[in-house]
């Protein structure tokens, strides 16, 4: 599963920044980069009378910031990516697109011109066949794939991270167990380490942790030793098929191998008392 995901999750990322960054863009420049077709209106109308028009009917786009003449006296759409002047030609009207900015943003002064001509068809001829409102929901939805398809891969990176870590963590658990449930045989074929060391130190606690990609496991307890309750830390190294201990400590001072062999000695004589 892991493997497939490693494969398939590249693909997809460098599909959609190439549809993104180039084809998308594209596409729309391609399709709508000039208004060709017009709004046909029922009459010739001046500046002054199609914005007396848009006035009267309360003409309003939803991203819509103002509506003024520019210096050239047309009628001119704020949205919000680009201002869109409105060139009147004889019986028909086109929405200027207004390009501005890098090929992301001139995508999306496109399709905003696109979805402003849409609104002021339905005000120059209520029945034309077409939802401004619902292209509009289009418009919005198209330009933020972008930051969907972000919040769906930072999740997915969350989720795939999240089972790594559950997964890691399983894995040194399962190393965890294997020492615990092993035995030294030099001190006793009956009793395991984990037994051994419980009876021993009664508030004894396993830790598993790495360090880079080296696995350890600590055991640390409280227990009399040398006739003074010391702290002892106990800390096994793993390899892929086995373990050893990589140092004791007691009361944070590391013991050398004969203080590691007389304690441990001690630890499995109390405890195979307790079995006998």
């Amino acid at each position: 599963m892991s493997s497939l995901w490693e494969r398939v999750l590249p693909i997809v990322v460098i599909g959609f920044v190439i549809y993104t960054i180039w084809l998308r863009p594209y596409f729309i420049r391609e399709k709508h980069l000039e208004d060709i077709f017009g709004i046909v209106t029922p009459e010739h109308y001046t500046p002054e009378g199609l914005m007396q028009l848009l006035k009267d009917n309360n003409f309003s786009y939803p991203e819509m910031k103002n509506i003024r003449y520019d210096e050239y006296g047309r009628v001119v759409v704020e949205g919000k990516y680009t201002s869109h002047a409105i060139e009147i030609k004889g019986y028909k009207i086109f929405v200027d697109r207004g390009l501005k900015g890098g090929a992301q943003k001139k995508a999306k002064c496109i399709m905003e011109a696109v979805v402003i001509g849409h609104y002021l068809q339905k005000i120059i001829k209520p029945s034309a066949p077409v939802d401004a409102y619902k292209e509009f929901g289009k418009f919005k939805r198209t330009r933020n794939l972008p930051f969907i398809f972000s919040a769906a891969l930072t999740i997915g990176i969350a989720l795939a991270i999240t089972i790594y870590s559950t997964n890691s963590l399983v894995e040194v658990y399962s190393s965890h167990n294997t020492i615990s449930q092993s035995y030294f045989t030099d001190y006793s074929s009956n009793v395991t380490i984990g037994d051994a060391f419980d009876k021993f130190f009664p508030d004894g606690e396993w830790k598993d942790y790495k360090d880079g990609i080296q696995e350890y496991v600590d055991f640390r307890g409280t227990a009399d030793y040398n006739e003074v309750t010391s702290t002892v830390v106990f800390t096994f190294w793993l390899s892929k098929d086995s373990f050893q201990i990589d140092s004791v400590k007691v009361d944070n001072r590391e013991i050398s191998p004969f203080e590691i062999e007389s304690i441990l000695q001690s630890i499995f004589t109390y405890a195979v008392t307790l079995v006998d």
